[in-house]
């Protein structure tokens, strides 16, 4: 996309006109020292924690070390080329991934950085000589990091799929607040170790490192337990009617794509997600003859397929971290003019969470092969769509699937995932 490679030609200008500027201001930089610190970050930022929306990192605790203890030049190169660790890591970056992440956290460690001169002990770091000082210097230096690594990050996003900047952020960063807090406490306290043992100490840095991304990894297990359970009902789903495979991930993928427009917190996303990937479980409880029936439906039988979405509740109600996506089990089958079921529910009383699935599962249903009938294309799904907007489905979450169509990125996922051959989803225009 075009517009994030000039975000990313912006910000990698910024963070070297920074670096020019501190070498040509007089900045010196230890280069044992500044080595040893690089080491230690390049580490930190290979071992990284996959949370649902983010990775995250301890490089931060390193950098705090820095930023109090070297010159503002040394922060900025360090911060910057550390990032490299991640090419080390599991799941490599792209190369304008890992240009964009070299020049952003090298911008948030350079003006961190002199945030901490302007506002710290004239007579050098010495974190016991004043440390009422260093306390508010680092307490500055630490907002000023997450400011600019969280800005940086969120107008890239925001840029990649068309939200709102503010709801980006508040959605993927704002928890993260209190981490750095507690991040930046603990870099005055290795900040001391260090002044204390000196250069002898940056190794012993690794401890807490190690500590806090233990502390990350015990989350992520939990994250990786709730996700298993869930993948778990919906392999149940799919042997159980064939011609659903890979439904309940396609409509999970199109729903998040307006999930993600509308600036979701990471609790919310996680739970929207959880919800989408469930829609249907309430299918296990209706019998397969009638699920895969490739003939129409009698009346009864149509009545018994009407009761999955309670019965999909039942199930979801009893699972504790399942309860937020109650809502979206429940009711995706509501439409705004009524006509929708198991509550004939109208207009805004249908929930939010429920009217985006609602689209992601029509959209699905239209360009999937099903027992009793072919896929149609996706010009034919997508004039659908548009017919229904703002008469059964809401108009406004069907503009947002529609851009979201529109995107190059998103246009190839969905290319991928439709059923319907040989026309590829970007043939019609949207």
């Amino acid at each position: 996309m075009r517009g994030i490679r000039i975000y990313v030609a912006v910000l990698v200008a910024a963070y070297l006109g920074l670096v020019a500027t501190q070498l040509a201001g007089g900045d010196r930089v230890s280069i044992a020292e500044f080595l040893i610190f690089l080491g230690i970050f390049v580490i930190a930022e290979a071992r990284p924690v996959f949370l649902p929306r983010v990775s995250v990192t301890v490089s931060f605790i390193i950098a705090v070390v820095a930023i109090i203890e070297l010159p503002p030049a040394a922060v900025t190169l360090a911060t910057g080329i550390g990032v490299i660790g991640l090419l080390f890591g599991h799941e490599r970056p792209s190369r304008m991934k890992l240009i964009f992440n070299m020049a952003q956290m090298g911008l948030a460690g350079g003006l961190a950085a002199e945030a901490y001169r302007a506002l710290g002990p004239a007579t050098g770091p010495a974190p016991f000589s004043d440390l009422p000082q260093v306390i508010l210097a680092t307490g500055v230096a630490t907002g000023v990091f997450f400011v600019v690594n969280t800005v940086a990050v969120s107008g890239a996003i925001s840029i990649s799929i068309k939200s709102g900047f503010l709801k980006t952020w508040l959605g993927n960063f704002s928890w993260l607040t209190t981490t750095y807090v507690a991040f930046g406490a603990s870099g005055i306290v290795l900040a001391a170790l260090y002044e204390l043992v000196g250069v002898l100490a940056l190794p012993l840095l690794l401890v807490p490192l190690l500590v806090a991304r233990g502390v990350f990894r015990s989350y992520e297990e939990v994250s990786e337990a709730y996700e298993s359970t869930v993948l778990a009902f919906v392999a149940a789903i799919e042997a159980k009617d064939f011609y659903t495979k890979g439904h309940s991930v396609r409509v999970t993928e199109y729903a998040m794509s307006i999930a993600r427009r509308l600036g979701m917190t990471e609790e919310q996303l996680t739970a929207f997600r959880y919800g989408a990937l469930l829609h249907d479980v309430g299918k296990l409880a209706i019998r397969k003859s009638i699920l895969t029936k490739p003939a129409g439906l009698s009346d009864d039988e149509y009545e018994q397929i009407k009761l999955h979405p309670v019965l999909g509740a039942q199930i979801v109600s009893e699972i504790e971290f399942l309860r937020p996506a109650l809502d979206g089990v429940l009711y995706h089958h509501e439409r705004l003019d009524g006509s929708g079921y198991p509550a004939g529910l109208r207009g805004e009383i249908v929930p939010e969470w429920a009217r985006i699935m609602a689209i992601a599962d029509t959209f699905d249903a239209m360009t999937s092969t099903r027992a009793y009938r072919s896929a149609r294309t996706p010009a034919e799904a997508i004039a659908e769509l548009k017919r229904c907007a703002g008469v059964s489905l809401d108009a406004k979450f069907v503009e947002m699937f529609l851009d979201a169509l529109r995107d190059e990125d998103a246009r190839k996922q969905f290319e991928a995932r439709t059923r319907y051959e040989p026309k590829p989803i970007s043939s019609p225009a949207v």
